[in-house]
């Protein structure tokens, strides 16, 4: 049994899907663990919702705005509120998109890749 066998519609390729299909063969438990961990994270949760509403579904509102709390001052492009798949998602400062939750996601992959390289480097090395 492989990885192809256990989701054969690759309209059901996610990155969950693959993580349970890791799971289900008993490999790779790191690897399927930093996949976990940024497939249930907030940034990586908002950043999939976000981009499959406007991608699918519509637009979601952008305006520009200014927070008039002094800790700290903020101004600049926001992204409305909107749902997805039944869950709401609130106003967002572009910059909290483009930067935390990017570096965070990003992040999230630099970990899987290296947990991956380990995994790959002890199936070779290992005797058969």
């Amino acid at each position: 049994m492989n990885l192809i066998t256990l989701i054969p519609d690759e309209r059901k390729i996610s990155l969950s899907t693959v993580s349970c299909a890791i799971e289900e063969l008993k490999a790779a438990h790191d690897v399927a663990q930093a996949l976990n961990n940024l497939s249930n994270s907030d940034a990586f949760t908002y950043v999939t919702a976000y981009v499959n509403t406007t991608k699918h579904r519509r637009v979601v509102d952008n305006f520009a705005s200014i927070s008039l709390d002094p800790n700290p001052p903020r101004y600049g492009f926001r992204i409305g509120d909107f749902d997805y798949k039944g869950l709401d998602y609130p106003k967002t400062w572009f910059d909290t998109l483009s930067e935390q939750y990017r570096k965070s996601v990003q992040d999230s992959i630099v970990v899987i890749g290296d947990s991956l390289n380990i995994w790959l480097r002890n199936q070779t090395s290992s005797p058969k």
